[in-house]
């Protein structure tokens, strides 16, 4: 099974074309987590202290949508023997220093796809960025952890970028050193349509009607990274639905 990313993108300056949140699909399905929850562990040799509490924030603020029946667990600390195994079963949170120097992070996921039904997707932090768990708000400073986690976590339970409504999604005019902590109303529509329902189970896998348009299939890997999917969270360059 080949390995792509979902890689977030983060944007300083672009103007991208309206069209509000994006999801990914398999022969015309949502691609999605069965029974609405999925259990996300962390990595203990990288991720510790103040950084599992920005975690667990993180995942509680796609849990805690109103007319959401998705939910994120903190499993605690990984049991993968590799956390890099992106073929695992497992949902691992890393910091990975070996990433090449263009992103802040990356969402993982197995492709070709089998079916609509999610099992696993990896997130690993860029090791060489500078991350800070109290956003300091200024122009280019450290990088908040929570705040790229919120949008990586996005791209966990299904949605992709989009580019027509403000949005945790949309990776258009952002610098991750200010702190953004909380859904945007078109973040909340995307996991509502995705999964609607009041709490996680069996039988909340019907969506509403008229859902926006699904996002475009991959385009072809870039050179040298063996990755066919990417969506790239940095900064001085667009980042595109399927580059």
């Amino acid at each position: 099974m080949r390995r792509a990313i979902l890689a977030a993108a983060l944007v300083l300056a672009f103007s991208l074309p309206a069209r509000s949140y994006v999801y990914e699909t398999w022969g015309g399905s949502p691609v999605r987590w069965p029974n609405a929850m999925a259990t996300v562990y962390h990595d203990p040799a990288t991720i510790q202290g103040a950084y599992v509490t920005e975690l667990k924030a993180a995942l509680a603020v796609w849990s805690n949508v109103s007319g959401s029946a998705f939910r994120f667990t903190h499993g605690g600390s990984s049991p993968s023997a590799n956390v890099k195994d992106s073929n695992n079963g497992i949902t691992d949170v890393y910091i990975d220093p070996t990433l090449p120097p263009f992103g802040y992070a990356v969402t993982m996921v197995n492709t070709p796809y089998t079916s609509a039904d999610i099992t696993e997707r990896d997130i690993a932090f860029n090791g060489n960025v500078t991350w800070t768990t109290s956003a300091t708000n200024q122009a280019g400073g450290p990088v908040d952890f929570r705040t790229v986690a919120i949008h990586e976590l996005g791209h966990v339970l299904g949605l992709l970028h989009e580019s027509s409504k403000t949005s945790v999604m949309n990776v258009s005019g952002w610098d991750p050193a200010f702190a953004r902590h909380s859904l945007e109303v078109d973040d909340m529509d995307g996991v509502r349509f995705l999964y609607p329902g009041t709490g996680p189970g069996p039988g909340r896998r019907h969506a509403p009607p008229r859902p926006p348009p699904a996002a475009p299939r991959p385009a072809p890997p870039l050179p040298g990274l063996r990755r066919d999917r990417q969506h790239r969270f940095r900064a001085c360059n667009r980042g595109s639905q399927s580059s």
